[in-house]
């Protein structure tokens, strides 16, 4: 008999579920598949027609929380009134929400993921083309409303931006503030700077500065956990000075 979609992602999400309380209790190299799958009432063999090792089960729990965030996202009330900057908060907001039930279990992940770097390069970030999928269609909307101008880069900034989340779960991870009040100093404004350039229209003269800004200098700082004050008060500048610009147009 042929499973439906729907019946797959409930046993998908059954078998993610299982592993992450499992892998919580006992240990990821202490876990079995067998056990996973018999956690998850499915059949032992069923399991690898999901998932064909641990690893793929790992990564799968960042897919689903992504699809996850961008499902409660979608589901607020008004939110097809909300601006660009709205909707990104938004989507970080969801994410990190789904994450932190299970962030410890989360940072035992990125621990495994740093031990094997070359599978993100080979596989690329776990949700990537999930957050690029939702992003862009946000950024249609936004060219739609009148918000912003088309983007003549729009598949690299959407690209950007999903690996500028996943930055963030590596930032909020070693966010040691109450309530992580400085993730959400450093959504806030690296989202605005962001929003800013887009509307200044200089986004294709300052692509490479952003990339090299993103996936080199934030990645280092979150690595070392140095440098956060010095982080926010840079963005906060190149706010200012955005803002000056889009001001003058």
């Amino acid at each position: 008999m042929k499973v439906s979609e729907s019946q797959k992602r409930k046993t998908r999400k059954q078998l993610i579920e299982a592993a992450v309380d499992l892998f919580s209790e006992q240990g990821i190299d202490q876990t079995t598949m067998k056990q996973v799958a018999r956690a998850a009432g499915v059949g032992d063999a069923t399991i690898y027609k999901y998932f064909p090792n641990k690893e793929k089960l790992l990564t799968g729990y960042f897919i689903w929380a992504a699809e996850t965030a961008v499902e409660t996202a979608a589901s607020v009330d008004g939110v097809e009134e909300f601006e660009l900057q709205e909707r990104l908060q938004l989507l970080v907001d969801s994410y990190l929400d789904v994450l932190l039930p299970e962030r410890e279990f989360v940072a035992e992940i990125l621990k495994r993921f740093y031990q094997a770097p070359l599978s993100i390069v080979t596989d690329g970030l776990p949700g990537q083309n999930v957050f690029k999928d939702c992003i862009g269609e946000y950024f249609d909307l936004a060219i739609a409303q009148g918000e912003m101008e088309p983007l003549p880069f729009k598949e690299g900034v959407v690209s950007l931006l999903s690996d500028y989340v996943f930055a963030l779960v590596l930032f909020w991870q070693r966010d040691e503030s109450e309530e992580f009040a400085q993730t959400t100093q450093l959504v806030d404004l690296s989202l605005s700077c962001l929003v800013l350039l887009l509307k200044s229209g200089l986004i294709s003269k300052l692509m490479d500065l952003g990339g090299f800004l993103l996936k080199t200098q934030l990645f280092r700082l979150i690595e070392r956990g140095e440098g956060v004050q010095q982080l926010m008060q840079s963005l906060q500048l190149f706010r200012s000075g955005l803002g000056g610009m889009a001001g003058e147009k």
